[in-house]
């Protein structure tokens, strides 16, 4: 990259404290200006907060970039030049190789032919020059002049890269993400265990035809389909092969023979050609392995309590005995209750229905009780029950005798380290729960 009269180097090391990404020469004697990194960044603080939101809009309009994150274009926004031209300047001349995408900020331009014919016109928002991100090098097919005094916002692929890496790189990863996201037996990962399992996932091209496991054998990969179709068949008492699935994009396969570390209980062939993300076993064990098999036996646990919670559902309300009042707030009170033929003691939170829907609260209380019905962790209070009567909703709830925390804060003032770090780490677990 050349770098001419008005243009400018170095932000991106004194913008995000990263090293320089490459070395500057001085091809012949001139005068530049500079600026420390604590001035810059004080000087684009308020630039940069008034204009990053619309350049950040720009960007989603630039096709190749429309599948970049919000983090990603955000930092790419901010890594923009804005450069002026007045009309009639030369913006980019036919034949040169492109090194920069732009996009017009205000005023226009025009793609022309070398005799001055039109071929486009572009006005604010739209964009030029971004095969220069896709790494292809090829010729620009056409002069960009400017129409009339034209701002342009522009980025160089070299700066691009720096920022978030080979733009085919990244929305390959960003699709393989997505992918990943939208499988529900990896949905509960972390979110940072699934981004490490889309770092350590290799593409795998298969034929028509391809077998992938075969019955029987013992499996040494875990795939998911990122494109195409995959059939699955299975043979018993030698008869012939029973077709038993179609799996397509999305679709998972070899996870249990490497779990289990068992033969594949069936085969599958690639039905079209396929593009697969494979993990080895090795890799697998290590990031899947026993999460995946905590996975499996937590949905099994939560079934299970589905299951009791629909035969434990003939739970009557006239069969439970109200105690005394624990506490009142501002919708209704919650009271110590028994259930008489079982002896436990529960807890059991009334709401006035008055006064959730004078406050607009009814939504909210619909949506507590589907959260708490979907989770079962030691440190979320469980749900066990709900009713309704004619002026009030009741929540039965597990029982939970010793206060609040802010009440204790309250009280002692303080804690011990040992205890708030206890506490902490509740309360980070319930969160990360």
């Amino acid at each position: 990259v050349t770098y001419q009269p008005g243009e400018l180097f170095g932000e991106l090391a004194v913008m995000y404290g990263c090293k320089r990404a490459a070395t500057i020469l001085c091809e012949e004697p001139g005068t530049l200006w500079s600026l420390d990194r604590k001035t810059f960044k004080n000087i684009l603080k308020g630039t940069y907060a008034s204009t990053t939101n619309t350049a950040s809009e720009y960007l989603k309009t630039v096709p190749m970039l429309a599948d970049l994150t919000d983090d990603q274009r955000l930092k790419v926004t901010e890594a923009l030049t804005s450069v002026k031209y007045s009309a009639g300047d030369s913006i980019l001349r036919h034949g040169d190789v492109g090194t920069k995408l732009f996009i017009v900020k205000e005023g226009e331009v025009a793609a022309t032919r070398d005799d001055g014919t039109e071929l486009a016109v572009m006005k604010q928002g739209e964009f030029f020059g971004e095969s220069a991100l896709d790494g292809s090098k090829e010729p620009r097919k056409a002069n960009v002049i400017a129409r009339s005094d034209v701002e342009v916002l522009s980025i160089s692929a070299s700066d691009f890269e720096g920022i978030i890496g080979s733009l085919t790189e990244v929305l390959a990863n960003n699709l393989n993400q997505r992918i990943i996201d939208g499988i529900e037996l990896l949905s509960y990962l972390s979110r940072s265990q699934r981004k490490e399992l889309v770092e350590n996932l290799k593409l795998h091209r298969v034929a028509k035809d391809t077998v992938l496991l075969e019955q029987g054998q013992p499996g040494t990969s875990f795939y998911i389909i990122k494109s195409g179709e995959c059939v699955v068949t299975q043979t018993q008492g030698g008869s012939a092969a029973l077709e038993i699935a179609t799996l397509e994009t999305s679709g998972y396969f070899g996870e249990r023979s490497l779990l289990k570390d068992e033969p594949c209980n069936a085969t599958v062939t690639a039905k079209t050609d396929c593009v697969l993300l494979r993990l080895g076993r090795a890799e697998f064990d290590s990031l899947l392995g026993k999460n995946l098999q905590q996975i499996i036996d937590d949905e099994i646990q939560h079934r299970e309590r589905l299951a009791r919670a629909a035969q434990e559902a003939n739970v009557r309300f006239e069969d439970l005995e109200s105690i005394t009042t624990l506490g009142e707030g501002s919708f209704g009170r919650v009271k110590l209750i028994r259930h008489v033929p079982s002896g436990r003691a529960m807890a059991l939170k009334c709401l006035r229905k008055g006064q959730l829907i004078k406050y607009k609260q009814v939504e909210h209380v619909v949506g507590e009780k589907a959260v708490m019905l979907a989770c079962q962790h030691p440190f979320v209070l469980r749900l066990e029950a709900v009713f309704q009567t004619r002026y009030e909703v009741h929540m039965l709830l597990e029982l939970c005798l010793g206060g609040e925390l802010f009440s204790l804060l309250r009280l002692a003032g303080r804690l011990e380290e040992a205890h708030a770090r206890f506490y902490s780490a509740v309360v980070v677990s319930a969160f990360g729960y």
